[in-house]
């Protein structure tokens, strides 16, 4: 778009600003420019505007997409460890360059942007890594809006890098290796050695040589530099080249040689790619990688730079206290569910309930993919876990000390400020898979693992900070599995408890928790969780009827579900609810139950 500004200084009366319209707010219009600045326009002096259409392809052969280019490169450039979120790729590589340690967002994430990107830092920080999103600008298909977003949110530039390609012929003569180090293919000309692969960690030589047909190109020059060749971009000494088709491939001119003219653009226009190499490399422009300002200390480059008057969000820093994490697991169809719930009252009420049972039926009754086999790898997972502790390690420290190092050390199950923001924290099964969770529900893990081993475990209900305990009374030994089974001394869960609630530790908090008041427990957390989601109100609701159906539970959780009930558009069963709970309570409160009358006389009247 070319939007006309009047009042330019030195005489002109009309300049013009030519970008992607990201925002039209408050009087006031952001245009993002071809190299990622965004430029802040006020409304009383917009005079025209005009739409203009894509720059064309500047290179020979079939014009390639951002997008489609942007999966060549992600497919040679592998993460160790990668999760998708809708159309987004998130990807961990333990640091090793930011393009394999950030977000590739391709499309729609599937959740509503604030909540996308909470997740990622999230995310990210369950791994001590900054997060990172990769974006793009200056070409047709590329991310300027989404650049605009993270903006306002706080996010900064980081780094920006070019993206250009070439052709695949002109390395034919070239010296290529299937990977760093290793030997070189039959009937390639020119080959004088191994490429060197020294200082390359197994971390680096995943990223580097994990994608499906990577080969590794130098291109030398006079006195061993670098030189680009007529028709194609030069490559790095050691640089990954992918083969997504015949005639283009993702590559980087050496210092000397870049910005000669030689390389060509990747897709119609000139594109901007950031975060697809360590550094900046001296290129210029990009939206380039941004990451959450805060999270890891200041950015390596000033942010970006934005015009005088912009008004931007207090950005919000660490990742504790955000309400919206990722999209939650939705309960099961309705016959599933009620099977559920009869299993789980049936448990619950039986002589000796199993705390992994009834988890795992928590577990059912929130995500409707568990079924009978999950729930029976879920349990096979525990006896297996079991099967790797020591026999009989000694006395109650010995075993705490074997646990931390099994679950908290080899398997790497711990907590993290983000995982209080995630249903699945709350989630046995979840949990197992993502060794992740709440304390409580790590605790769980622990003491099903150690039950299994023969241990004397228990589960310890401090006021904010469920943990487990080891030996009897007199002996007891503490841990938190949320970080990572860490024997607390006395002065760590005086200091736990302080924190929570203010008061001393009480030694009657020190007592063994039975299996009901842990599910309790459970059951509240994921209440919790509900009531800063009112869109969640299905969660709220089946985590209600659970907890009614044990054999102990407060009258108020039926006027809870009654208010759940109407607030999900059910009024005929929630006013049948609130009527019933006003049957409860006019023994003790006659003008309560008169007012909860009034509720569910308002509660039929929305029907008409």
């Amino acid at each position: 778009m070319i939007i006309d500004i009047e009042g330019a200084a030195g005489g002109e009366k009309f300049t013009d600003t030519v970008g992607v319209l990201t925002s039209w707010d408050e009087s006031v219009l952001l245009i993002t420019r071809r190299d990622g600045e965004v430029v802040r326009i006020p409304e009383s002096s917009l005079v025209a505007g005009k739409v203009v259409p894509a720059a064309p392809a500047r290179r020979r052969g079939p014009a390639a997409s951002y997008e489609e280019l942007a999966r060549v490169t992600a497919r040679a450039w592998q993460p160790v460890e990668s999760e998708r979120l809708g159309d987004w790729e998130l990807r961990a590589a333990s640091g090793f360059t930011r393009r394999a340690n950030s977000v590739l967002p391709l499309g729609d994430p599937g959740v509503p942007l604030d909540e996308a990107l909470t997740y990622v830092r999230d995310w990210y920080a369950a791994r001590d890594l900054p997060a990172y999103v990769q974006t793009a600008t200056g070409a047709e298909g590329t991310q300027e809006v989404l650049s605009a977003e993270l903006e306002a949110r706080g996010w900064a530039r980081e780094v920006s890098a070019g993206l250009w390609i070439g052709a695949l012929a002109p390395l034919a003569d070239r010296e290529v290796a299937k990977a760093p180090g290793g030997p070189r293919p039959r009937g390639r000309r020119g080959l004088a050695g191994p490429l060197p692969a020294q200082g390359l960690s197994e971390v680096a030589l995943h990223v580097l040589g994990s994608g499906p047909s990577v080969w590794f190109a130098t291109v030398p020059g006079a006195e061993g530099n670098l030189r680009p060749r007529s028709g194609g971009a030069s490559s790095t000494g050691g640089g990954p080249v992918s083969r997504p088709s015949r005639s283009t491939r993702p590559a980087s001119p050496g210092p000397r040689h870049r910005r000669h003219g030689r390389a060509r653009p990747p897709c119609p226009g000139r594109g901007r790619l950031g975060g697809l190499a360590p550094g900046g490399g001296g290129q210029r422009g990009g939206a380039g990688a941004v990451r959450r300002d805060g999270l890891r200390g200041a950015s390596h480059v000033p942010p970006l730079p934005r015009a005088r008057g912009v008004r931007r969000r207090p950005p919000t820093t660490g990742v504790k206290g955000y309400q919206t994490v990722m999209p939650s697991p939705h309960p099961p169809e309705p016959e599933r569910a009620a099977e559920v719930r009869r299993r789980f009252a049936e448990e619950a009420r039986s002589e000796r309930p199993d705390l992994a049972a009834l988890c795992l039926l928590i577990g059912a009754a929130a995500d409707g993919t568990l079924d009978e086999a999950g729930t029976d790898a879920a349990q096979i997972e525990l006896d297996r876990l079991a099967g790797q502790l020591p026999f009989r390690p000694g006395g109650a420290l010995s075993w705490a000390t074997a646990l931390a190092e099994l679950l908290g050390g080899r398997c790497g199950f711990r907590g993290s400020p983000g995982d209080y923001q995630r249903l699945e924290s709350s989630l046995l099964h979840a949990v197992l898979r993502r060794r992740r969770g709440l304390p409580i529900l790590l605790s769980v893990v622990w003491m099903e693992v150690a039950r299994r081993a023969g241990a004397p475990v228990y589960g310890v209900a401090l006021p904010g900070h469920f943990v487990v305990g080891f030996g009897p009374a007199e002996q007891q030994v503490l841990a938190d599995p949320f970080d990572g089974g860490r024997v607390l001394s006395g002065s760590d869960a005086e200091l736990l408890v302080q924190g929570a609630t203010g008061a001393p530790l009480d030694p009657s908090m020190l007592v063994p928790a039975p299996p009901l008041d842990v599910v309790v427990r459970i059951l509240n957390n994921v209440r919790a969780w509900a009531a800063a989601r009112p869109e969640r109100s299905d969660v709220g609701l089946w985590a209600v009827e659970l907890a009614l159906l044990l054999p102990s539970h407060p009258a108020r959780l039926r006027y809870e579900r009654a208010q759940l009930l109407v607030q999900r558009g059910d009024f005929l069963e929630g006013a049948a609810e609130l009527e019933a709970y006003a049957e409860v309570v006019v023994t003790v409160d006659e003008g309560a139950a008169e007012r909860v009358r009034g509720q569910a006389r308002a509660a039929r009247a929305m029907l008409n």
